[in-house]
């Protein structure tokens, strides 16, 4: 036993001796992080290799032949429902990015940037709290707007970018990729090599203060500027683009956002009866037998002392149902009738009910009584399309007009405003721009 003893401490005592020797031979070795091991656009733990930018590689995740958003890059296979609880995803219309991975996305050469983007998505460690919005502001950024999860889209240079990702409460920051600014239809037909159509209509978001720059390299591409309007994220134009400028119009370092132009068109299914507006109440003989069916306004409200601004194709102002509780530059002929039929849902009093022509209309009952929702309230009424007033008639301007009306031209105003919308932009249906300023 004592002799295993002695083996085995002098077999120890050579190990130790020969590691030693090996160190010594080849000199002190410098601990580095390798970017391969590194989390999408985080910094290794050296302050001094720190960087804002993280190099591209393989798209890591195949696209499922039934992916409803085929062209969406995505580094993680990880579902949606993980995804928006994941404090280190980054979750964009054309990109889901888990940024704990070590890995970037392949995005086409035409659509990724070759220098300074000027705009980064930053992403705190964990939730995104003061302290980090101070160092975003310390870096020299500026906040454009929040982005999940925990991020925020930064207006800043390369060089803010980079303090900006050297301090500890910063879990990534990586550039704003101009495949990023396309909505999901421009960026479809920009993959599969469709050409936009002659004479095509875009929204163009540019970020703040941008405008005299981007006025300039917009001349340049042959981009004709048709409307500009105010959102809360930046100017919008109204732009007509070349069918072959697509990429280039997404790589300027002032263009935040690309969308097709859409018309407006009606879009309205509510009913005064589905929403539980009217209160029933049955009158019956003695041996239990209805007589008499009466209604009422839930909780006795009619509006009374309300305006509702409809924006729509117009009211017809002679209608029986509205009285004299119409103003504003829509009220008069409504060609379509949409708005008609809109404002009679929200403010019709029933009068003309008695002037139907087939008695019962059809799906509904013998002697209708066409009230709408309030029937004593007023409207301020604006076409959603009116080249009388403005072309290309701004969300803007349908959301504040009545507003200025009532509480800036006429501050006497004590009417509560609400403000009705019974319309959608054609062949969009997820929110963008136009939403965001609604």
């Amino acid at each position: 036993m004592k002799n295993r003893q002695t083996l085995s401490a002098v077999l120890l005592t050579a190990l130790i001796a020969a590691l030693a020797y090996v160190g010594i031979s080849r000199g002190p070795v410098a601990h580095q992080a390798s970017p391969a091991g590194l989390a999408l656009g985080q910094a290794p733990t050296t302050p001094p290799t720190r960087v804002a930018k993280p190099p591209a590689v393989a798209l890591p995740v195949p696209v499922a032949a039934n992916d409803p958003f085929p062209f969406r890059l995505k580094n993680t296979d990880a579902p949606i429902g993980e995804l928006v609880r994941n404090e280190t995803a980054v979750l964009l219309r054309n990109a889901f990015i888990d940024t704990a991975l070590g890995s970037g996305l392949a995005i086409p050469a035409e659509f990724k940037t070759t220098g300074d983007p000027l705009t980064y998505v930053a992403q705190a460690r964990g939730p995104a709290t003061a302290a980090f919005r101070r160092h975003i502001a310390a870096s020299g950024g500026k906040i454009i707007s929040y982005i999940p999860n925990n991020a925020y889209l930064v207006r800043v240079d390369a060089d803010g970018a980079s303090r900006l990702a050297n301090w500890s409460g910063t879990q990534s920051v990586l550039p704003f990729e101009p495949y990023y600014k396309l909505e999901m239809k421009l960026l479809e037909m920009a993959l599969t090599g469709q050409a936009l159509p002659e004479g095509a209509l875009l929204n163009v978001v540019l970020f703040p203060g941008s405008e005299p720059a981007a006025a300039n390299r917009l001349a340049k591409l042959g981009v004709e500027v048709l409307s500009q309007d105010r959102t809360p994220f930046g100017a919008k134009l109204v732009a007509r683009v070349p069918a072959d400028k697509l990429a280039a119009l997404a790589r300027l370092t002032e263009v935040q956002g690309l969308e097709r132009h859409r018309p407006r068109r009606p879009a309205n299914d509510l009913t005064r009866p589905r929403l539980g507006v009217d209160v029933f109440n049955a009158e019956t003989n003695d041996v239990g037998v209805v007589t008499k069916v009466t209604s009422t306004n839930h909780l006795d409200l009619t509006g009374e002392g309300i305006f509702v601004n409809v924006n729509d194709t117009g009211v017809d102002g002679s209608h029986a149902a509205f009285g004299n509780r119409i103003k504003g530059p829509g009220e008069g002929k409504d060609p379509d009738g949409h708005g008609t039929f809109v404002a009679g849902i929200i403010a019709g009093d029933g009068a003309g009910s008695d002037t139907i022509k087939t008695n019962p209309p059809p799906g509904s009952f013998e002697d209708p009584d066409f009230k709408g929702m309030a029937i004593k309230a007023k409207l301020h009424v604006l076409k959603y399309s009116d080249s009388n007033v403005n072309n290309h008639v701004s969300d803007r301007w349908l959301q504040t007009e009545s507003a200025d009306y009532h509480y800036f031209q006429r501050p006497k105003q004590k009417y509560t405003l609400i403000s009705n919308n019974s319309w959608e932009y054609e062949d969009e249906k997820r929110l963008h721009v136009g939403g965001g300023q609604l």
